[in-house]
């Protein structure tokens, strides 16, 4: 039995760091081999190795949001060539904006073989983070966080009233919300919709995290009391 394996693209080889300073371990990651991609938006991009100020976050998401996207997987070298052209954006190359980074962000990772839904799901998050930032105009750094908070709010009215059918009744009007976010409809109903479903589910991991990680704290100063 033979078989066939595709490569869709040169590897991407990433070396990984731990640096003890001031007493907390950071990690940092950085590229060993030259990562060489070509966007429609951006043309041809280098991400070079030698490049010693640039270190990548591999996908920056939140670890209360890695149980819907992990940090790596097949949209990793979309994830990478992101970073680096937020960093040259970042250090005054204006050939290449936030959103036009947001934008080769999602056409490799669809070129990559990453399915519909994570590829929508990263591109909502990144263009909320560049509207944030302001890479969409004044208009849209004021509306993006509003309406999110319009539709946490109306969810948080649905689920008492409505009870557990709220999460589909909440995510068609937050669709039509995020439908009217100039430059970015598309995005914007998936952002929106999304987080009319996911963002119950993440108030109760955050709870959780904060339960894991108080108590690791207590048994730390538990175990540093005990050596006293």
């Amino acid at each position: 039995m033979t078989t066939e394996t595709t490569h869709l693209g040169p590897m991407v080889v990433l070396e990984h760091q731990l640096v003890l300073s001031g007493g907390s371990v950071t990690e940092r990651v950085s590229v060993v081999r030259d990562v060489v991609v070509w966007s429609a938006v951006c043309g041809v991009v280098r991400v070079p190795a030698t490049h010693r100020c640039f270190a990548t976050d591999l996908a920056s998401v939140p670890w209360f949001w890695r149980w819907v996207v992990g940090r790596v997987g097949v949209h990793l070298r979309a994830a990478v060539v992101h970073d680096w052209l937020l960093h040259r954006a970042g250090h005054g190359d204006t050939t290449v904006s936030r959103a036009d980074a947001d934008l080769a962000f999602h056409e490799i990772m669809r070129r990559d073989g990453v399915d519909v839904v994570t590829s929508w799901l990263m591109l909502a998050a990144v263009t909320i983070a560049t509207a944030v930032a302001g890479g969409h105009g004044r208009v849209m750094r004021l509306w993006v966080p509003l309406s999110m908070l319009v539709v946490v709010a109306g969810g948080l009215w649905a689920w008492v009233s409505l009870g557990p059918l709220w999460p589909p009744l909440v995510a068609v009007p937050a669709a039509a919300l995020g439908a009217v976010w100039p430059r970015c409809r598309r995005v914007g109903a998936v952002a929106l919709a999304s987080l009319a479903v996911v963002w119950p589910a993440t108030v109760a991991v955050v709870v959780t995290g904060a339960v894991v990680g108080g108590t690791r704290h207590i048994i730390r100063w538990l175990t540093r009391v005990r050596r006293r």
